[in-house]
């Protein structure tokens, strides 16, 4: 990627960040590179690094980047890319790392296919490369040395096998047959209905395979057969039958042929149509992909398309199309497509003389129609409900707190924080003392059902933290994010031996070769238990076979609709055998909004997906598990119980409650309710239409952007003397800032009985118990503004050392007086702080709470004047959400002001806690404090100053003795 056009480089995306808290297994799949040197250089440790994405380049070539080098360099980075990221990802000071494993699945770091090769002036073969990453098209040129890499071995092979010249099955003098002793014993009937299809389709003849009897709604054939139909179509390439053969399926098909072929055919070369390209570009690479460039003829053994729009070119014929959706859509289908013979998988009802005419047209001889006893496995339910620990609540608590004030763009950011918190909490704070309830049951789970004689169980998640922990602890295998073809074959053929003393012979084996191979930075440790498997979820599927397992335990708490589909197209499981499918949930959490989501029939956008969980976190609404009639057990007879189960109960669904040891079996249940689709579309419906009001008020008037965001949203506010409000004054003194086109609604307007009621509403209002008066000094007396140099405890760098302990006492000694300097504008509490948390990293929010703390209880203090600034904003506070809560009068100090009053101490009240104590300068941007400071008298800004700080400090005596309940 270095050379003398770097110039040009140009940033296209950040995907995510590394630090010395936020680290990444496999950082080192891309290169550290130092734009300003044009160089690469090992990966620093303990140094922050954002993932840059360089626009025309693939994937593969992003690379990490230091802050330093792109953070302002408009050169490198015209659009601000970097800005946005940080802002995105940026929630009440904290910046949050993105899940990479989830922003890139492993197969996108593989190449998608070669498009072409040509010799170079040193006569070196360069090839082409096409790579897909989010929808985007990138197009490479590699040397040879390239597909070395063990990842890629497999991409010259397919270019090489590629179609010159269409070689029908026909052409055969013998048709090949499939024999099941290389193929899993359990496919006996499928290999057998397959070698007979293939017979008739040699002869010419047109084929339907279908279900004998009803359908029951299963209108596709089974998994199992349309994986033997690949290992035949495998079988034909190895006798020079290359096709090109042409795949019709639908959307929830292509995912199958995706996986599958490269699994069973990975010397195919296969083109995957699912939209006709509309840009010219597009265009040029899905011809250069298709065809010859000399001829018109494929060059693809492989075709799948959902679509039979797309017109090809006028001289393609196909061998063998294979029909794997509703027949309607390729039998009359108005664009004309020329094969030889055809397969039809559907279970369905279709009029037979329609086939029978497209035979005709065809010249295809007579239609033959194969029925067998098709049988799908299906997959059991265990839903289990968890408590949330101790130690993940209040950190649970604040997060959500979080999550109802961000912003639109910041939700799912502050979610996937959240969740990593309900699933693994060291993945959140390395310090806390927990391994969070799921992994507990887990890890239970393993010990009791993975006991039982025959049992095999698979741990799936989305994150490499916990999944490497439950590996290590059971002393398991898992198949990780990282790409290592080889590996993986080898953890799956150890997963299918019977006996552990087999498994053991099998990685002896495998550990041998494995390690035999060069290429390897270091050993592979393989382990021979074969009844355990951990798999991360953004794995890549080639090579994986784990149709053995008998029970899954899903870590996920993603919306994952095609769960079912998933497993049975990426990692073959419930295609020969029923297995039994845990779903772990904790109560009362967004794990129950996750669970409700996936059991929707409609499957839903992203946009949609984030306003369910933003509605729901709003009404504090997630019960939606189950109740019954519960039958208590202890933990140790929950593999008898799931033995039952799997094999005596009728219902497929089984929901348990787990009680520190024992556990709670709920029969006769029913949902506690569900997630209503048009309730939500109704909540987003009113939600536009009142910020579509919001902001179509003056911008001027600092008005709150969206409804639940407003810090100023007291439309029933009810305001003590004088009579005659400011709102009222001012319109009059400054009608431009008041007309009808520019007027204040609502922040701190009356309901129109107020002058009618004013003197019975005050006698409403709930008494606020006012205790002993304290002798306090103004404010305006107090030297709070000065830099004074503090002395530091050594106690408190030792606090922060436990924290964070690569730290330098000098960094230590510096954060010490930035926070001194925050609590004393913005109080104890971090949720109330405006500041760039990012000079704390590593450390979290909860860990410099915690240092805050100290900071306040230290003796000797590290400054006279903290707790007593602590104090005044904590008062402050409890007022304000006095008002916001109660609707509620504070009691009002006397003022000389002629025109000030309640309602401009409920304004100031509002803007401290918003910007902070110490700051009158900002407070006087307020049009209303402004004004009302003008027209009493105060002219120079020093006077309004002054006076600012003096009521302040007769709202701190007046409140201070007031018990805000």
């Amino acid at each position: 990627m270095v050379d003398s056009s770097s110039d040009t480089f140009e940033v296209n995306d950040i995907l995510t960040f590394i630090d010395q808290s936020h680290i990444f297994e496999y950082a080192d799949v891309f290169k550290y590179f130092i734009p300003s040197k044009l160089v690469y250089e090992e990966i620093p440790s303990n140094t922050l690094l954002f993932l840059v994405m360089w626009k025309n380049f693939s994937i593969l070539r992003s690379t990490w980047v230091s802050r330093e080098e792109i953070e302002g360099n408009s050169r490198l980075d015209p659009d601000n890319v970097f800005k946005k990221f940080i802002d995105q990802n940026t929630i009440d000071g904290i910046l949050y790392q993105p899940r990479l494993t989830k922003i890139i699945p492993a197969r996108d770091l593989v190449p998608e296919k070669i498009l072409s090769s040509c010799y170079d002036e040193t006569a070196t073969e360069m090839f082409t490369v096409k790579w897909k990453y989010c929808g985007n098209v990138f197009i490479s040129t590699e040397e040879p040395s390239f597909f070395n890499n063990p990842r890629y071995k497999m991409l010259i092979p397919q270019y090489r096998n590629k179609v010159e010249k269409i070689k029908p099955l026909s052409s055969l003098s013998k048709v090949p047959t499939l024999n099941i002793e290389t193929i899993n014993p359990e496919y006996k009937e499928e290999v057998e209905i397959c070698n007979n299809v293939f017979e008739k389709l040699h002869k010419n003849h047109g084929c339907w395979i279908k279900k004998i009897g009803e359908t029951d709604g299963e209108l596709f054939v089974t998994h199992k057969l349309k994986i033997t139909i690949l290992q035949y179509m495998k079988l034909l390439m190895d006798n020079d039958i290359k096709g090109p053969h042409l795949i019709v399926t639908d959307e929830s098909g292509i995912d199958f042929y995706k996986e599958n072929i490269e699994k069973f055919i990975p010397n195919a070369y296969v083109t995957f149509i699912n939209k006709i390209p509309k840009e010219e570009d597009m265009k040029e690479v899905l011809d250069n992909e298709l065809y010859h460039t000399e001829t018109d003829c494929l060059k693809c053994s492989f075709v799948v398309t959902t679509t039979l729009a797309f017109q090809f070119r006028v001289n393609v014929e196909f061998d063998i199309a294979i029909v794997d959706t509703e027949p309607t859509l390729f039998f009359n289908s108005k664009y004309y497509i020329k094969e030889h013979t055809f397969l039809l998988l559907y279970n369905g009802a279709f009029d037979e003389a329609i086939i029978k005419n497209h035979c005709r047209r065809r010249k295809i001889k007579e239609l033959q129609i194969f029925e067998y006893n098709m049988f799908s496995y299906f997959i059991r339910y265990v839903d289990v409900y968890l408590n949330i620990h101790q130690i993940q609540k209040p950190i649970y608590n604040d997060l959500i707190t979080i999550a109802k004030s961000c912003n639109n763009e910041q939700t799912g950011v502050i979610l996937n924080e959240i969740k990593k918190l309900l699933i693994y909490p060291k993945m959140f704070d390395t310090n806390l003392k927990t391994q969070g309830t799921k992994v507990d049951f887990i890890l239970k789970c393993i010990k009791i059902i993975g006991s039982i004689p025959g049992i095999k169980l698979a741990v799936l998640g989305d994150y490499d933290m916990p999944l490497r922990y439950i590996s290590k602890i059971t002393r398991s295998n898992y198949i990780d994010w990282n790409i290592d073809i080889k590996k993986t074959k080898a953890i799956c053929e150890i997963m299918k031996c019977s006996s552990e003393k087999n498994a053991e012979k099998v990685k002896d084996l495998f550990e041998k070769e494995l390690n035999n191979d060069n290429t390897r930075k270091s050993p592979i440790t393989l382990s021979g238990n074969s009844r355990v498997v951990c798999v991360h979820n953004s794995c890549i599927s080639t090579e994986i076979d784990l149709s053995c397992i008998d029970i899954v335990i899903d870590m996920s708490n993603d919306y994952t609709p095609l769960f079912e589909t998933n497993i049975r197209n990426k990692y073959m499981m419930a295609t020969v055998k029923q297995i039994i499918a845990f779903d772990m949930s904790i109560k009362n959490t967004i794990d129950e909004i996750t669970s409700s989501m996936n059991e929707l029939d409609e499957t839903l956008t992203l946009s949609q997906e984030l306003q369910v969980y933003r509605n729901l976190i709003k009404y504090n609404s997630y019960r939606f598990g189950y109740k019954g009639k519960a039958k208590s057990i202890k933990f140790g007879k929950l593999g008898q119980e799931i033995l039952k189960y799997g094999t005596e109960y009728e219902q497929l669904q089984l929901v348990i409650e787990v009680m520190k040891d024992d556990i709670e079996i709920i029969s006769n249940f029913e949902k506690n309710g569900f997630i209503s689709i048009n309730d939500i579309n109704k909540e987003i419906n009113i939600q536009n239409q009142q910020l579509s009001k919001l902001q179509n008020l003056p911008k001027t008037l600092k008005l709150p952007v969206t409804i639940e965001h407003s810090s100023k949203k007291t439309p029933s506010l009810k305001f003590s003397p004088p009579t005659i409000f400011n709102k009222e004054r001012l319109s009059q003194k400054y009608p431009e800032q008041f007309n009808s086109e520019n007027k204040l609604v609502k922040p701190i307007s009356l309901d129109k009985s107020i002058n009618d009621t004013k003197q019975n509403s005050l006698k409403q209002q709930p008494e606020i118990p006012i205790g002993k008066l304290e002798v306090i000094n103004d404010l305006s007396d107090s030297n709070t503004m000065e830099e004074e140099e503090p002395i530091i405890n050594p106690n408190l760098i030792n606090i922060i050392k436990e924290r964070s302990q690569l730290i330098q006492q000098d960094k230590a000694i510096q954060w010490i007086k930035s926070l001194t300097s925050a609590i004393k504008r913005y109080g104890r509490d971090l949720r109330l702080w405006k500041i760039d948390f990012t000079q704390f990293i590593p450390l979290t929010k909860v860990q410099l709470q915690y240092i805050v703390d100290k900071l306040l209880t230290t003796l000797p203090p590290i400054d006279p004047q903290l707790t007593k600034m602590a104090n005044i904003m904590e008062t402050f506070t409890k007022a304000n959400n006095f008002v916001a809560k109660k609707k509620a009068l504070l009691p009002y100090p006397e003022c000389s002001l002629k025109f000030w009053d309640c309602s401009c101490d409920i304004e100031l009240l509002q803007l401290i806690i918003e910007n902070g104590l110490n700051v009158p300068e900002l407070y006087l941007n307020d049009i209303i404090i402004r004004s009302v400071l003008e027209i009493s008298g105060l002219i120079t800004e020093k006077q309004k100053c002054e006076f600012l700080k003096i009521r302040i400090d007769k709202l701190y005596k007046c409140y201070s003795i007031c018990q805000f309940n």
